[in-house]
């Protein structure tokens, strides 16, 4: 779709270490007014199905190990991908 009306497409892919991930749940889990019903056992589910992107070029994936606690700084990635920083 980016193609088609001349955009760039760029794939932010974020990611965190497993116990960080599974403190997050744990505390989701806990809180009694959350909106996700997913458990920690969704979640180790939904990563044993996950296929890795591979079929992207330089320059089109950008990886947040932040877990997306790094998001400013993925903001200022894009900007400059952009050419707008």
């Amino acid at each position: 779709m980016a193609h088609r009306v001349g955009a760039r497409f760029v794939l932010i892919l974020v990611t965190c270490p497993d116990e960080v991930r599974k403190a997050r749940m744990m505390a989701r889990e806990a809180n009694q007014d959350r909106v996700s019903d997913a458990t920690w056992e969704t979640v180790e589910r939904l990563r044993e199905r996950f296929i890795e992107p591979t079929e992207f070029g330089p320059g089109e994936v950008l990886i947040d190990p932040t877990g997306g606690a790094g998001a400013n700084a993925m903001i200022e990635s894009l900007l400059q991908f952009s050419g707008r920083s």
